[in-house]
């Protein structure tokens, strides 16, 4: 059966049944056996490392398993089979190797770092050369893939090394956490070692052999390769300031770059993408204590090559600048006035947001007057003068607000907009408090034309608008995988939000810019040939006309989106 991403998805589901939280893992073994690389589950006992190994081995025509716990009395005749009577008759050492880990596809060694040497010793040239050395003669060994296990690393300073950088990939193996999961774990019947593949579903010998020549020829773009230098700089530079150093070799990360590809290959495409670098991750840490550093690294050098092309926001942006400037300029008398309130010796302006956390709820956060038309993101202010970690606030260099929420501080908390849904992020116009003579008289003309303005460019915003929410959707398709977390698609695809995002804050802004000029009045007694002379009228012949804006504050409506 040949494979492709719709396969791929179904052979995980379909071996996860009754695994409680272990698709991932599944699904990461299952490309390792795929790429026929080694890989490591380090986790406590009892979390199903061997029952996944098994069950990914039903998933492959003919496939033979071997499984062996290892301990410091294991012999290499527990796991290469005993020597041959008959051989030695004829003064040769050979083993009997059929049913042992020579003759297995799959093999599950746990406990591997209580090993003694002379099996690890044999092992490495099985892993590296496919080839395990039988007496006088070599052995072609049919490994698709060698799974170790431990509840350790390897120890320090007893030569195993060699060994641990074998394993491509090294993955965490946790028990279940969420509570519902765990009780259908312990009422479940027992879960079978086959997954009950029929044997047109299975991956056929033949077809697992052709993959190498086809996955080969997957290509990887210059910014993929920008990826994974920066990783390897800033791994650079994490060893130069910690004892414990993560050493990566060469051949590492060439194994590295054929699982990237392999994995590109079974997403239907013809080259690797920044998403598949998150596999890397999983491929380059050493110990638990450097999971977390691992992750921040190789998320920091994704997010810094996968960058959008901003030409056409920033084009339009100056634009917007450049009119609120005009406008500011030839229909303002004043400086937008904005209600505040001290706190913590700082002005602040004030936010009310609507929020839902297990139940609907609103509050008052806090906002220093000088964050305005900054880049900075940072945490509002609470009512007591403390930062509230929950929420990012930005102003992204302008006047539009930009609020979302934290979801690594809570998972649960969600913004609710004007409708009353829930979001992870909106935009809104710090609310202007209009005051008597803050509009100047202006002509019909220039009324009309700055209102013309302003609806020309909210319709070539609404334009880039539709078109990346069009690009959004081409992404999400392009970058979904079986093996990478949608938490860790969501920080690719987060780039485009915030990009939408954007243009929808310039918008606000247009709007917020056409409301003033609609609250400015015209010149009274107007005649049609200083209409059509617009710049010749000497201002000080146009009588003043007091502007009747009232008191009243007013606002402007949120525009808001999923995160």
């Amino acid at each position: 059966m040949e494979l492709n991403k719709d396969k791929i998805n179904y052979i995980i589901k379909k071996l996860s049944e009754g695994l409680y939280e272990k698709e991932e893992i599944i699904g990461l073994t299952l490309l390792c056996a795929l790429a026929g690389k080694s890989i490591f589950l380090y986790g406590l006992p009892g979390t199903a490392k061997s029952l996944i190994v098994r069950r990914i081995a039903s998933a492959f025509e003919d496939s033979k398993y071997f499984g062996q716990l290892m301990n410091r009395f294991t012999t290499p005749e527990d796991v290469f089979g005993p020597v041959s009577l008959s051989k030695l008759k004829e003064d040769k050492f050979e083993r009997q190797t059929e049913g042992y880990l020579p003759t297995a596809d799959f093999v599950f060694l746990d406990e591997i770092w209580k090993s003694s040497p002379a099996i690890l010793n044999t092992l490495l040239t099985i892993i590296n050369e496919k080839v395990y050395r039988n007496g006088s003669m070599e052995d072609k060994v049919p490994l698709k893939a060698l799974v170790a296990a431990s509840n350790e690393t390897p120890p320090k300073g007893q030569g195993l090394e060699a060994m641990y950088d074998r394993f491509i990939m090294r993955l965490f193996v946790p028990p279940a956490k969420d509570v519902n999961n765990f009780k259908s774990l312990i009422i479940d019947k027992d879960i079978s070692f086959d997954a009950g593949f029929s044997k047109e579903e299975k991956i056929s010998e033949k077809y697992w052999k052709d993959l190498k020549s086809i996955i080969e020829e997957i290509k990887v773009p210059d910014n993929v390769l920008n990826i994974i230098c920066s990783i390897k700089s800033e791994i650079e530079e994490y060893n130069n300031s910690n004892n414990e150093k993560i050493y990566i070799s060469d051949r590492r990360w060439k194994n590295i770059v054929y699982i990237l590809k392999t994995a590109a290959y079974f997403c239907d495409r013809d080259e690797i993408l920044p998403v598949d670098c998150f596999l890397i991750a999983h491929c380059i840490w050493t110990l638990e204590e450097n999971i977390s550093e691992v992750n921040k690294i190789v998320e920091k050098s994704i997010k810094s090559f996968s960058q959008i092309n901003r030409e056409d926001f920033e084009s339009l942006a100056t634009e917007v600048n450049i009119l609120k400037k005009d406008i500011q300029s030839e229909c303002i008398k004043v400086k937008n006035v904005y209600d505040t309130e001290m706190m913590e010796d700082k002005e602040c302006y004030k936010i009310h947001l609507y929020f839902y956390n297990n139940g609907n709820g609103s509050g008052d956060w806090y906002v220093p007057v000088e964050k305005m038309n900054s880049n900075d993101e940072f945490f509002p202010m609470k009512s007591n003068g403390n930062e509230e970690k929950a929420f990012y606030f930005s102003f992204n260099g302008g006047e539009t607000l930009k609020i979302r929420v934290n979801s690594s501080y809570n998972p649960n908390l969600y913004i609710r907009n004007n409708q009353n849904e829930k979001v992870r992020e909106i935009s809104t116009i710090i609310p202007i408090k209009t005051k008597k003579d803050t509009f100047k008289e202006i002509t019909p003309r220039t009324k009309e034309n700055y209102i013309r303005s302003c609806d020309e460019l909210i319709i070539r915003i609404d334009d880039a608008i539709k078109k990346s929410e069009e690009d959004l959707i081409k992404q999400k398709e392009k970058i979904d995988s079986p093996f990478v977390s949608e938490h860790y698609r969501n920080v690719i695809l987060n780039n485009y939000n915030d990009y939408i995002s954007d243009f929808k804050s310039k918008r606000l802004e247009v709007e917020h810019e056409k409301k003033k000029v609609e609250q400015c009045q015209t010149i009274n007694n107007y005649t049609v040939d200083n209409y059509n002379n617009i710049g010749s009228t000497d201002d000080n012949s146009i009588s003043s006309i007091e502007n009747n804006a009232s008191e009243d504050e007013y606002f402007f409506e949120n525009e808001s989106k999923e995160s």
